[in-house]
């Protein structure tokens, strides 16, 4: 788990609440499911009864998958024909369950625990949102156009949510960088589909969590610090940003509001920036984003917040 799911339990804990924590290999032991949605399962070898669930919160990973016993056949092709059938059986029960689970109150659920990034920025332009010009591409040549379109100023960034590779000896972030002339000469003239963006200077970015349309925001100045001025990311430790709250206009709010009523989000982290010509940018949306670093900064309180709507 991570730190604010455990500050959100902890909260939980102080409220005096039951709950019962999921994680990836977590699987439910079915004793009894009907078709009102009544169910009785084991999880953790406890007893859970359909209603003793009030609320429910998906933070992160994979859901809750129904424990199914498959006996062994010598016959490879009976077995196959079996682990397919029960597997599409185990699907379907799955699929049951958490919309069962998921039409009380919630936070999310596992259908929407990642947002296609070109999606969300058709979606917030079609509401009026200022979106970087971005494209995907697989040719040096069009690349070519692109940087010389936006006088040589783009940005790379990852497609998906990015990704993290750790060993023992070093570890792989994806960080927003720019396209310097050094990294454009070294690419082939067809690599890997890529996704590049205009480069927006800025006064400062914006990240806002937001909890069933309510807005929490931060101002983080990035740009006064070499390090951290395409992604505050690149955390200077020694001489950290400068992070206050903000209070987006109503303007902003609304259009945000339906960009995720669209997404059929209701939590998560928004990224955006104001620009030095005074403009909102709309970059991306996390549905599953961190809310710590905006809680704790500016007093939010979001853990308490996200335990007390639970």
């Amino acid at each position: 788990m991570d730190q604010s799911t455990c500050d959100v339990i902890d909260w939980l804990n102080y409220f005096g609440k039951n709950y019962i924590v999921c994680a990836n290999e977590t699987r439910y032991v079915i004793e009894h499911i009907d078709s009102m949605g009544n169910f009785v399962v084991r999880i953790n070898g406890e007893l859970l009864r359909s209603e003793d669930v009030c609320s429910v919160w998906f933070r992160r990973g994979a859901m809750l998958n129904a424990s199914v016993e498959i006996s062994a056949c010598q016959d490879s092709s009976v077995s196959n024909a079996l682990c397919h059938h029960f597997n599409t059986s185990s699907q379907l029960l799955d699929d049951f369950f958490h919309g069962t689970i998921f039409s009380r109150k919630s936070i999310n659920n596992q259908r929407f625990q990642s947002v296609n990034k070109l999606e969300s920025l058709r979606i917030a332009n079609n509401y009026g949102m200022k979106i970087p010009e971005t494209i995907i591409t697989t040719k040096k040549s069009i690349l070519y156009d692109f940087l010389k379109k936006n006088k040589f100023k783009v940005v790379t960034k990852d497609i998906t949510d990015g990704i993290g590779i750790e060993t023992s000896k070093w570890c792989i972030t994806a960080y927003t960088e720019m396209i310097t002339e050094e990294f454009y000469n070294s690419l082939p003239d067809v690599f890997s589909p890529s996704l590049f963006q205009e480069y927006i200077k800025k006064k400062f970015e914006i990240r806002t969590f937001f909890l069933n349309d309510n807005y929490y925001s931060m101002a983080i100045f990035s740009q006064s610090n070499p390090q951290t001025i395409v992604d505050f990311r690149h955390y200077d430790f020694k001489n950290p940003n400068r992070m206050i709250p903000l209070k987006l206009p109503v303007e902003i709010e609304n259009k945000l509001k339906k960009i995720m009523m669209e997404l059929n989000l209701t939590s998560g982290s928004i990224d955006m920036i104001y620009s030095e010509h005074k403009e909102f940018f709309f970059l991306e949306v996390n549905p599953i984003g961190q809310f710590g670093m905006v809680s704790y900064p500016c007093n939010y309180h979001l853990e308490k917040l996200i335990a007390t709507f639970l």
